[in-house]
């Protein structure tokens, strides 16, 4: 069994993810691969593995917005849209996810909470609200 905990990445899938979009020099691929991470848990019951890489593309957006100093600039709307599916996505991982249910399991509360500073971390990007500094910032 791999590195499982309720910080957004804090498990291997998350963390795998995060290198290989760290990775990319294309920033075109770089913006498809968050859209896609952040539109796999939509499925009926998203695997676990697919909410996780979900949860921690919402926070690669709310905790480190692509900025030009990563070379990959989003406009103040493309940001927008962004945080706006990635509440989504949290939404639909907490609806109907494997990794919801594993967390029901388990004691969700830290989870839970993470989940919830995330969420409330991108609805400031959404209605163009200052954000608050995380302490679940990805590592660069």
């Amino acid at each position: 069994m791999g590195t499982w905990g309720p910080g957004p990445f804090e498990n291997d899938e998350a963390g795998d993810w995060l290198a290989s979009v760290n990775a990319l020099t294309d920033h075109d691929l770089r913006r498809r691969e968050i859209a896609a991470a952040l539109a796999g848990p939509r499925a009926r019951t998203a695997s676990a593995a697919s909410a996780q890489i979900a949860v921690a593309a919402a926070a690669y957006i709310a905790q480190s917005p692509p900025s030009p100093a990563d070379g990959m600039q989003l406009t103040a709307e493309e940001l927008r849209v962004h945080a706006r599916d990635a509440v989504g996505a949290i939404a639909s991982v907490r609806r109907h996810s494997e990794l919801n249910d594993l967390w029901d399991e388990q004691g969700a509360g830290e989870w839970l909470a993470s989940l919830a500073g995330i969420t409330q971390t991108l609805l400031a990007i959404v209605g163009d609200r200052p954000r608050r500094n995380g302490a679940d910032r990805a590592p660069r």
